[in-house]
């Protein structure tokens, strides 16, 4: 599978003089791999999804990105759909603010996807938003635990229309996707290294007569040479 493979590859690749980006300090695997490291998301505050991690939950589950996948849009039903492998995590603490944040650095193979690479490295996508399993949830109001849906108090079942959000207990993160229109609006990009000086044009794919070419972002083939409906990708004009 895609992700074994590629944490395989980087077990054998010589280690290389280790770098500086925002938090981290990591050593890239050679030149033809781009680094991002990104806000992937904070507590305690709750996200437009009206979901929230207490900072107690969050400082015990943020090293569960550690070796996940990077999918666009949450298409992550499929690993050979993924795009990169998080390769590392730090939570950030603020105490007189009592939150805290995650940050995490992403590493994604250039010359298997040229143009996502190219994006990330103009700002052209620069969102995130976070996959995870959990144990249960609690309401912010009257502190109804719910294991599944059919345990909802009214507040959640509701919580779109009231001021009741869920939080999220047994945290694991699975995966962080790249997309338009983060739940989180803190979940941008904080810094990005080009391991190379250079950075190729890579141009989309023609749609030639009546066929139509995949989306450049996700692979999807519903992509219609100017827009795609799976991912959100928007192509510019020229």
């Amino acid at each position: 599978m895609f992700i074994r493979t590629y944490m395989a590859h980087r077990k054998v690749v010589a280690a290389s003089q280790k770098i500086a980006l925002s938090g981290f300090d990591f050593s890239p695997a050679d030149d033809s791999y781009l680094y991002a490291a990104f806000y992937a998301c904070g507590a305690p505050y709750p996200n437009s999804n009206k979901d929230a991690f207490t900072v107690e939950e969050l400082t015990d589950c943020y090293d569960t990105f550690i070796g996940k996948p990077v999918y666009i849009n949450h298409a992550n039903d499929d690993l050979t759909r993924a795009r990169g492998v998080i390769i590392d995590a730090i939570c950030h603490f603020d105490e007189e603010e009592d939150s805290c944040w995650v940050e995490i650095l992403i590493e994604l193979d250039k010359e298997t996807f040229p143009y996502l690479a190219q994006l990330i490295e103009n700002g052209d996508i620069d969102t995130v938003s976070m996959g995870c399993n959990l144990d249960y949830t609690e309401c912010s109001v009257c502190g109804n635990i719910a294991y599944t849906d059919a345990d909802f108090c009214e507040h959640i079942q509701n919580k779109m229309q009231n001021d009741a959000y869920e939080i999220c207990h047994g945290v694991e993160f699975f995966e962080i996707s790249l997309v338009y229109d983060p739940a989180d609006p803190n979940a941008v990009i904080t810094a990005v290294h080009q391991s190379s000086d250079k950075t190729a044009d890579f141009a989309l794919p023609e749609v030639a007569d009546d066929r139509v070419a995949s989306c450049p972002v996700c692979g999807s083939g519903q992509f219609d040479g100017k827009t795609c409906p799976v991912c959100g990708y928007i192509k510019r004009d020229e």
